[in-house]
């Protein structure tokens, strides 16, 4: 899936990059560095196919892909994600808790200490005042403020998730660099 073929997708690359009104200068520099760090995995879960929101986890998947992120959805690894990890030193997982399979992923991945440090958790503010939302900022501190979002926004197609997202993995990215920049220093 190619933006030219997915409006809303360009529109969200074109809208990250436009908000922090960074210099073509800045730019070069950003990609130079994020060139030397390995690429970063996302592992995605969330709604799933029968879902009405795939299709927007679908778009988050390609606006992923085309900043230079490798993305695998959750239901297509074969395999466990604590095997992913094992093997995939620059990894996230992503989990989108809009359905009830996803919220209990993300309750899992909160308890497994090799993943709960590389694990993302975004959740709808609408679910505020559910189990889920407050077990998973509370008892589980895996939903920082900055990791929620508006349901009714992404049902509209808006910005706010995938921007987060990315923000996230970008700044995944730079700090594996700044690590390899930093272990090559050593030796």
């Amino acid at each position: 899936m190619s933006t030219k073929k997915n409006p809303i997708v360009r529109k969200w690359r074109e809208g990250y990059w436009a908000k922090y009104k960074l210099s073509s200068e800045v730019l070069e520099k950003l990609e130079k560095v994020r060139a030397e760090a390995p690429q970063v995995t996302i592992w995605l879960g969330g709604p799933g196919r029968d879902h009405v929101m795939h299709v927007q986890r679908r778009m988050i998947k390609q606006f992923l892909e085309e900043e230079g992120f490798k993305v695998i959805f959750a239901e297509k690894h074969k395999g466990s994600l604590e095997e992913l990890l094992e093997f995939t030193p620059s990894f996230m997982a992503v989990v989108l808790t809009i359905s009830p399979g996803a919220a209990g992923e993300a309750l899992d991945f909160a308890n497994i200490n090799g993943i709960r440090e590389k694990l993302y958790v975004y959740c709808p503010s609408e679910y505020k005042r559910g189990y889920i939302f407050r077990s998973l900022r509370r008892r589980h501190d895996v939903l920082p403020d900055e990791r929620v979002f508006s349901l009714a926004k992404l049902e509209q197609y808006h910005e706010e998730l995938p921007h987060k997202i990315l923000k996230a993995a970008m700044a995944e990215s730079l700090r594996r660099a700044m690590i390899g920049r930093l272990q090559n220093q050593r030796s």
